[in-house]
């Protein structure tokens, strides 16, 4: 059972991980667009 629920915990950290990072990486996309335009 523990082993579960560490696995699933690992899961969820990733999943926000991999939610900030799509963040982030849009963010600067935009931000390098931003200044590209000008």
């Amino acid at each position: 059972m523990k082993n579960l629920l560490v696995v699933s915990t690992m899961k969820s950290v990733r999943s926000e991980l991999s939610k900030k990072e799509i963040v982030e990486r849009y963010k600067t996309k935009k931000n390098t667009l931003h200044v590209a335009g000008k």
